[in-house]
Order: C-alpha cells, then structure tokens, then sequence
C-alpha cells in the first residue's frame, strides 16, 4: 500500500487487526491483476479472500477526490461505539452500525487506484426497495442514522444510501453507507429518507485531535464542531430527531429556527464557535417552545 488512513498504530488492536486483515485480502486480490467489478457498477470493485468469500468492496475515487475519501473513512473512525471513544473501544461496531471503511492508495501494474476499502455485508436490498412495516422495523437504528447524519452533515442520505437485512423474526435493521459527501453544503442537510419514517458523549475537539493523530488532519473542523454542539443541544433540550432533522434539512417555517439561519447570523471571528452554540442554545429554546 503506498498509503492508508487511518495509520493503524493508533487504533485499538482488535481494529487494527480487523483492517490489516481488510488490507490483507486486498492485497491478495492486487496480486492476481485487475479487480473485478461489483454488480456491474463502474466504480465498486469485489475484494475477496483466498477462498473466493466476498469480504470488501473497494469503492475508487477520482484524483481530484481524496478529501472526500479520506471524509468517508473518517465518519467510521468517528462513529463510537458504545462503550468508549473509537480511539479506546475494543468493538469493531459504533453506535450508528457505520461499516469499517479506511483509505487507501495503491498501484496495480502502471494504473494508480486510491479510494476506501469497506467491509462487505450481506443485505436484503436499499431501503427505497424495501416494504416498509412500522411494527417490524428496528427504530432505534434509524434513530442511530439521523443522528449521524445530522453530526456530520450529510448531504446524500438518499434511499439507496441505507442497507437492509432481516433477522430471523422478520425485524428489519438498517446500516447506513456511502458518506464522502459530509458537510457539503455548509450547515445545512438535504432532506434525509429518514424524515419520513421517524445523546451520546460526543466531544469534537478530542475526534478532530484523533484523526489528526490517526494520519489526516481534517477540512471540516469548523463545520463539524458546530454539527455536534447542534445536535448535543438538540437533545438536551428534547427535540425529537424529527424536529432537529427539519431544523438540520432548513424545513421550519420559520426561517430563524434553521440550522443554516443560526450560522449565517454570526459573525466570523476569534469567538465564532461560542457564539454560534450560544445563539444555538437561545433559538432551540424557541423552537422548541413552538412545536
């Protein structure tokens, strides 16, 4: 590998081997000359093991894209599990199911490839495939995805972005996926399928120092450090993800209540981010007086 992010000397052992081995099979797969494409899709490659097991997809990246790579690998670094920091966990699994991503850039013969390695998981299809039924769905999961999406900004949320299984009771569960188009658009979200359908410990300045030290300092620091104070104060409060998404996704009707709004009424400067969370703080209170 001529590059990886993240540098895995930083990572709990069990992630660290749980990637090497990603890396391993990739490896593997490079050495028998061109990957072969997954489902026909220009830009998804299948990496499997020596047995011929489907264990990665390997999604390619232009040239000109690694800073959206390098954000789509960051968002598994930065989905916590339960238990403890990513930094510290033992668990392979955060909190909103992300599936272990890394970057990555190597050379099969003279064609360079960079792009993330993503571990692989069987599923039944997209959630804009699936019938949905109320009573048999996993709410708590797509709880975990909105609060994701809001953290980091998504903007591509879409129905194909959601994967679904179903256990053996019939319940579905959602896993969340292609998130290289974080904070696109400044502080505001497009309208995420969840909408429709439906307070964690997080601390941005120690995620920003954690990818730092994991090989790649971010573009996004502002954005993201605003996101999190967001939904944080959010929740607080008890908004229900339903209102904080249409805050997040500029849906109120009252324009002072979005996301975007309370941004753009701050001035930039040495105290933006105070600011920002201060005046968070007083137009939530409103909002939330209002519903």
């Amino acid at each position: 590998m001529e590059e990886i992010f993240p540098t895995l000397a930083h990572l709990p052992r069990q992630l660290s081997t749980n990637f090497q081995q990603m890396i391993d099979w990739l490896r593997g797969c490079i050495s028998q000359g061109e990957l072969p494409k997954y489902r026909d899709l220009p830009n998804l490659f299948r990496i499997s093991d020596e047995e011929g097991r489907l264990r990665c997809l390997f999604k390619k990246f232009d040239d000109g894209d690694e800073i959206s790579a390098k954000k789509e690998a960051s968002v598994y670094l930065l989905d916590h599990p339960m238990d403890a920091h990513r930094s510290e966990s033992p668990n392979i699994k955060g909190f909103s199911g992300v599936l272990p991503t890394l970057f990555v850039r190597f050379s099969i013969g003279n064609a360079n490839h960079m792009g993330v390695l993503i571990e692989y998981m069987e599923s039944l299809c997209v959630i804009g495939h699936y019938e949905i039924k109320l009573e048999k769905m996993n709410m708590g999961e797509l709880v975990a995805i909105g609060a994701l999406d809001i953290r980091f900004g998504n903007m591509d949320r879409n129905q194909d972005n959601i994967l679904v299984r179903e256990d053996v009771d019939g319940i579905a569960h959602f896993t969340p996926v292609d998130h290289e188009m974080i904070f696109g658009n400044a502080y505001n979200i497009c309208s995420p399928c969840w909408l429709s359908l439906v307070k964690g410990s997080v601390n941005s300045p120690e995620d920003i120092e954690f990818l730092t030290l994991c090989g790649w300092e971010p573009t996004y620091a502002n954005e993201f450090r605003v996101c999190t104070n967001f939904l944080k104060e959010a929740v607080l409060q008890g908004i229900t993800l339903h209102h904080i998404g249409n805050s997040a996704a500029f849906k109120c009707a009252n324009f002072d209540y979005n996301l975007q709004m309370m941004v753009n009424s701050v001035e930039n400067g040495d105290n933006f981010i105070v600011n920002v969370r201060n005046l968070m703080r007083e137009r939530l209170t409103e909002y939330r007086a209002s519903l």
